[in-house]
């Protein structure tokens, strides 16, 4: 498995198997197709984390997002103050997004949390194409209809949500407080941290 990191400065880490390599500035850059839980190495996921471009540090106001749904009415996140909410960044065809939907998310953090009211997961698509989208959610790779889906509207990584944050790779994702506040970045943690975490 190769896993390759995208953090728009240098270094950039490539995983072989079972050690982590600087890679030169000049090496083409991908986004995070593979999840690194998969790798399956704690050192390895710890110093991928450290390397996150999260603007907004951990006890900042969460980014107060309206998104449209899939029937247009605007999803707000202060619709849900008083609740802890999931946020899921993805893209249809992203393979690190679907594992990270099937493997975390749909099969280990939803069961943990299914008689919680206290807990919202909010899926948010970046695709560039609303149809897409549609056809995404559909197909019920990276998210389903059990869930708060909402678009970026097209805007794609240009959209407020996605620079507020310095996204630069999915699989994304982010734990909000009942106050509003963030409390960090999930994304290369196990289920069970994420677990923890909330």
């Amino acid at each position: 498995m190769t896993l390759v990191l995208d953090v728009f400065s240098p270094p950039y880490f490539e995983y072989h198997g079972a050690r982590l390599v600087d890679l030169p500035a000049d090496k083409e850059r991908f986004f995070v197709l593979d999840a690194i839980e998969s790798s399956g190495n704690i050192a390895i996921r710890k110093k991928i984390a450290a390397s996150s471009l999260l603007k907004a540090s951990p006890g900042t106001n969460a980014f107060p997002f309206v998104l449209p749904n899939i029937s247009g009415k605007k999803i707000r996140l202060r619709d849900y103050l008083g609740k802890v909410v999931l946020l899921d960044f993805w893209s249809t065809g992203c393979a690190g997004c679907a594992s990270f939907y099937k493997n975390i998310l749909r099969s280990k953090i939803v069961p943990a949390f299914q008689h919680n009211s206290q807990l919202v997961i909010i899926s948010i698509c970046t695709d560039a194409n609303k149809d897409m989208w549609e056809k995404s959610l559909k197909e019920e790779i990276f998210t389903d209809n059990d869930e708060i889906n909402v678009y970026t509207d097209g805007k794609w990584f240009e959209h407020q949500i996605i620079t507020y944050y310095g996204l630069t790779g999915l699989p994304f994702v982010l734990l909000i407080d009942r106050s509003g506040t963030l409390l960090g970045d999930l994304t290369f943690l196990s289920a069970e941290q994420i677990i923890d975490k909330i």
